[in-house]
């Protein structure tokens, strides 16, 4: 529990009975709980207070270096075709490239000669592109797919993607 009257001198709190500090108690825990984290050392924003994550952020050009010129031009595809979606953030961190909005939503990482995609769906689905599918919970199922140039981004994709990134939303 967030124990807010701990802050407090004790003198501003003789008044308030034990049931109104168990609840002042809980509201703040949850409070605390639910607002946006951001970290001070890199500046990105999380779900979670104090979520584990690497700070080492980098240059969304720098994932590109030494790939082949379709990698890039595939990504820009997918990043120009996702902003139909609403708001979210693009983080470049050391090994992907993550779409967040609630949380992450769409992992991407450059290769050589390709992106690897990673999202998670409330379904398991076995279609082509995806290449591979691990059930991560009770109701959710992280996909894989690899794509190599932006005729890939297609309907079907972009669909699980969306629907990736609405379950995200619901699941604030």
């Amino acid at each position: 529990m967030f124990q807010f009257f701990k802050f407090l001198p004790q003198s501003r709190t003789k008044l308030v009975t034990k049931e109104h500090k168990d609840f002042l108690d809980s509201l703040f825990s949850y409070l605390y709980k639910r607002m946006p984290w951001t970290c001070p050392k890199c500046n990105r924003t999380f779900k979670n207070t104090m979520q584990g994550h690497s700070c080492v952020v980098k240059n969304l050009d720098e994932h590109f270096i030494n790939k082949e010129p379709g990698v890039r031009a595939t990504y820009d595809r997918l990043e120009s075709t996702l902003k139909t979606f609403g708001d979210f953030q693009v983080s470049p961190v050391i090994n992907a490239i993550l779409f967040s909005a609630e949380s992450t939503f769409l992992a991407v990482k450059p290769k050589s000669k390709w992106l690897d995609l990673e999202f998670v769906l409330d379904y398991k689905a076995n279609e082509f592109p995806i290449h591979k599918t691990i059930q991560v919970s009770k109701t959710r199922y992280a996909h894989f797919v690899r794509i190599q140039n932006p005729e890939e981004v297609d309907e079907q994709l972009i669909r699980w993607i969306k629907k990736a990134y609405e379950l995200n939303a619901k699941n604030v």
